[in-house]
């Protein structure tokens, strides 16, 4: 028994990285009926999408810049790419620049949803003209660990040029991530449990279209909806 206990751990060491998981999501925003999904609903990263996107106890890649900045802290180095083509055209496109020190983790990161070749007219029966929609989110994280636990704080400004209405708002997501190695249990040795915490939006940026005329046109927030309050998401 000893024996095939020692085998499945070695299993599970080698192969499988050995942790505890527990997952529970808590959204703390007041959701409108009818709402709609914008380019910031969903975040980058093949490895997040394949998790449910619950990785904010654990985001193991550059793409904790959108997740959870404070997951920066203990990872390598590293530049990350993404283009992702979707429907009708569109495409979503994510760099993201991690380098750490010993004054923390700082980064650079870069997220867009565009669409080429939309159909516009001016008054009906115009032949009609080409328009292109662009969303595009900077972001410039910084995250410092601190024996078991890693804060971090992401700066981000958005940015709209809808079909040369143009406007970009300032905003901050902020996270956190406490984690604890534990005794070896059955097959798993040395696991760790984590648990993590991040704000969407707690400095929400809001921003003023301006039409190509030079007239402002509506205010909006960084998704679309007016006074929206920030959005939670935990893991552990």
């Amino acid at each position: 028994m000893e024996r095939l206990q020692r085998g499945l751990r070695e299993f599970v060491s080698g192969f499988c990285r050995p942790f505890i998981l527990i997952v529970f999501m808590a959204d703390g925003r007041a959701v409108a009926e009818g709402e709609r999904k914008t380019f910031l609903s969903h975040g980058p990263g093949a490895a997040a999408a394949a998790m449910g996107e619950a990785v904010t106890a654990d985001p193991e890649d550059v793409t904790a810049i959108y997740y959870n900045p404070a997951g920066l802290v203990n990872q390598p180095g590293a530049v990350h790419a993404e283009y992702t083509p979707v429907f009708d055209g569109g495409r979503y496109n994510f760099l993201g620049v991690h380098y750490p020190s010993r004054m923390g983790s700082f980064g650079f990161g870069i997220i867009q949803f565009a669409v080429d070749g939309i159909e516009g007219r001016q008054f009906i029966g115009d032949p009609p003209s080409s328009l292109s929609a662009t969303q595009t989110a900077w972001y410039l994280p910084y995250a410092y660990g601190w024996k078991s636990l890693s804060l971090g704080a992401a700066l981000k400004v958005v940015d709209m040029n809808l079909a040369g209405n143009k406007g970009a708002g300032v905003g901050m997501d902020g996270g956190a991530i406490y984690h604890t190695d534990l005794n070896d249990w059955g097959p798993f040795e040395r696991p760790t449990l984590s648990f993590g915490t991040s704000v969407k939006n707690l400095l929400e940026p809001s921003y003023t279209l301006v039409t190509r005329g030079g007239s402002p046109s509506v205010v909006r927030s960084e998704d679309g909806t007016q006074n929206r309050p920030s959005k939670w998401s935990t893991t552990g």
